[in-house]
């Protein structure tokens, strides 16, 4: 019994992180201003609805024999892999970026160079200037922002895959516990 509620509680994170990864990466998407999104967070956007998917699925395999054992494994095993494909090309997209700098100089050298934050839309101007979408219209706190957004995706991507291996563990705990 005990194993099962282990089991809930971790499906219940599983969720948690997933609808947090989904909602910041729509939030993403839809926050570019020109041209299309910028892949990693189309990736990120699947990574998030497939693991929630994945919860609920591992909650009803509490009661479901049939998602009780290597079907479950299995599943797990893939979220992880695509969560951690995910959280680990937008950290590395992510190109060390200090979100919390406060000054517009680095957010324009530096975060509107990033073309996870920039909005898109980017060309030079008359004076050779590098301007996108958000450097244009002088919303610097908002490339801000955007980095604060895709470094809690790609965090919660990564927080989703150590809930699969603690779950995963539950799972092997549950099936040697019916033989």
């Amino acid at each position: 019994m005990a194993i099962a509620v282990v089991g809930i509680a971790l499906r219940a994170f599983q969720i948690l992180f997933a609808v947090v990864a989904l909602g910041l990466s729509v939030n993403l998407i839809k926050g570019q201003k020109e041209g299309n999104a910028p892949a990693p967070y189309g990736l990120a956007a699947f990574a998030g609805a497939i693991s929630l998917v994945g919860g609920l699925l591992g909650i009803a395999g509490t009661w479901i024999e049939l998602l009780q054992g290597a079907l479950m494994f299995g599943i797990d095993g893939l979220l992880a892999l695509i969560n951690l494909a995910a959280g680990v090309l937008l950290a590395i997209k992510l190109k060390g970026a200090n979100c919390s700098k406060g000054d517009n100089d680095y957010r324009y050298d530096v975060l509107d160079k990033n073309y996870l934050f920039n909005g898109g839309g980017c060309f030079k101007d008359d004076n050779g200037n590098r301007l996108c979408a958000y450097s244009r219209t002088a919303s610097y706190g908002k490339l801000s922002e955007r980095c604060r957004q895709a470094t809690a995706d790609s965090a919660f991507m990564l927080m989703t895959i150590i809930v699969l291996l603690a779950a995963t563990v539950i799972v092997w705990l549950r099936l040697k516990n019916h033989k």
